[in-house]
């Protein structure tokens, strides 16, 4: 997280203007144009965005670990990650145990994890302003560590500190889960 707020190389994904973010949406709506941009050699997409040349090194790097995995049948000792796992599942068919299939699986886990994220923040984010007495109350209670003027974030610990704030995440996930149930 300390690379977002110095602006590391990760921070590069979140500007508004870059180009992910804008066919992501289109992507949802139609899932076939991810299969054609996968087909545009990188160094001609680089020319409408050059951050996606970042993109493309993470799939490489991915890449390169289910190589890795794939190269050998035996167990892996230590630490393992998902491909391992896949790879040593009796419930995964084998003819799913393959480099595209990994690869596809990796690309569905980043964007899982930051489409529940942004998802998730955006409802509470909503429910907030929908109600002035929290909002009123987070504002206080956040006041306590982050007086007016001051720049920068407290440390997580900190933040992890103050009760009114803490509860209205955790309840709020799980009034966010029991609100998409249908309770």
């Amino acid at each position: 997280m300390s690379d977002l707020r110095e602006g590391g190389e990760e921070a590069q994904f979140m500007q508004p203007d870059h180009v992910v973010e804008h066919v992501h949406a289109w992507g949802r709506m139609f899932p076939w144009v991810f299969d054609i941009i996968a087909k545009i050699p990188m160094s001609i997409l680089a020319i409408f965005d050059a951050r996606l040349l970042g993109a493309d090194k993470f799939n490489k790097e991915i890449g390169d670990q289910i190589i890795k995995v794939l190269e050998t049948d035996q167990p892996h000792v230590g630490n393992k990650n998902v491909f391992h796992e896949m790879r040593d599942s009796k419930h995964l068919p084998s003819e799913d145990k393959q480099f595209k299939y990994y690869q596809s699986e990796a690309g569905s886990f980043v964007g899982a994890g930051t489409e529940t994220t942004a998802s998730a923040l955006t409802t509470l984010t909503y429910f907030v302003l929908e109600n002035p007495e929290v909002l009123r109350k987070l504002r206080e209670e956040l006041r306590t560590v982050m007086p007016v003027g001051q720049k920068g974030l407290p440390p997580t610990s900190t933040l992890e500190g103050l009760p009114y704030l803490v509860s209205h995440f955790i309840y709020g996930i799980y009034d966010l889960e029991k609100w998409r149930m249908g309770s």
